[in-house]
């Protein structure tokens, strides 16, 4: 089942369920919805006549929800924003995406006095960073563990505070609107967890994309107004320690862009602040930072997004039913003569 689809069906049911009176939905127009899928779909009398027709039920209810929505939607506009989607998702996305390339915009600003630190934040900062979100996420995935999980429950959270908010103003001119939007809101978090996670995953892994993107924009944007110089300082490294971490870090970058690391103790040592004063002209080493940013971090949380997307796809096309649900469906079907696993209900 689809994730429209299972959302139009919770989305109906919980009409049904919590407008009793009959307000919303009239008794004549529920029992007319069911004959009208009924009668336009006659194949769903065979789909519903097996021993466990949950296929069926799926398809029945599907049809169905898709009529009572058709009807509803002209009266409640509100009803179609949320079989589209959570409301906001999208100006969610955009503005986190926004604020991370302004952090890393600003994060590439932490220089002191003009001169780019070879080894220390931001680039250590976010690599380190990364790699340890990196080293989490395989082990959730080896203990098949969702892949967000606070992410996931902050997203789902927001998700359901969107609802409740479409609810809270419905209730000023349309109470059981907003009951039943209480009550889908519960239901659609709860039915929808593992998708919710995929999308908050993907929403995060872009996010964190996008800040590397903003510092290596920064560095650049930097570089073209002001000179800088490029060096390191440690209590603790020697020359050779720091040439041998340069290699690690920097090595991709290095052998992709044919720029050369310091060779030996010697020219790492030429790399070396003392009182402010040493180093070597910024414009290589940024060139660096920005291939290793992209190493590091844009192309793994690219490649974890993509993961995630298709995830969510996944989900999205194989939505199941709460069992909760099929009690409901049963209850739409007495007194149609429709036949039920060999008996008539």
């Amino acid at each position: 089942m689809k994730e429209r689809s299972l959302r139009s069906i919770l989305l109906v049911r919980a009409i049904e369920e919590t407008d009793r009176a009959g307000e919303l939905l009239p008794p004549a127009d529920r029992a007319e919805a069911t004959r009208s899928v009924l009668r336009e779909a006659p194949a769903l009398r065979d789909a519903l006549a097996v021993p466990e027709p949950t296929a069926g039920f799926e398809r029945f209810l599907a049809r169905r929800a898709e009529w009572v929505l058709g009807r509803l939607a002209p009266r409640h506009p509100a009803l179609a924003t949320v079989v589209h989607g959570p409301e906001g998702a999208a100006r969610l996305a955009r503005l986190l995406l926004a604020a991370a390339f302004v952090t890393g915009v600003l994060l590439s600003a932490l220089d002191r006095n003009r001169l780019v630190d070879v080894l220390a934040f931001p680039l250590a900062g976010l690599v380190l960073w990364n790699v340890l979100v990196y080293a989490l996420v395989a082990a959730r995935a080896l203990r098949g563990a969702r892949p967000a999980g606070a992410t996931g429950a902050w997203y789902s959270a927001w998700v359901r505070r969107g609802l409740e908010r479409w609810a809270k103003r419905s209730a000023e001119f349309d109470a059981p609107l907003a009951r039943a939007l209480q009550a889908f809101a519960a239901e659609w978090r709860s039915a929808a967890a593992p998708l919710l996670a995929q999308h908050a995953a993907r929403l995060f892994h872009l996010a964190a994309a996008t800040v590397a993107l903003g510092v290596i924009a920064g560095l650049y944007w930097r570089g073209i107004t002001l000179e800088y110089r490029a060096g390191w300082e440690s209590t603790f490294l020697s020359a050779d320690g720091v040439r041998r971490v340069l290699g690690v870090v920097y090595g991709p970058a290095s052998a992709v862009s044919g720029i050369a690391l310091p060779a030996d103790a010697a020219e790492t040592a030429a790399l070396h602040w003392r009182g402010g004063a040493g180093g070597v002209l910024a414009a290589p080493w940024i060139h660096l930072i920005a291939l290793t940013l992209v190493f590091w971090i844009v192309l793994p949380r690219l490649l974890l997004a993509l993961v995630a997307t298709l995830g969510a796809a996944r989900h999205a096309w194989r939505a199941k039913l709460p069992p909760a649900v099929l009690a409901y469906a049963r209850g739409l079907l007495t007194g149609q003569g429709v036949v039920l696993g060999g008996r008539t209900v």
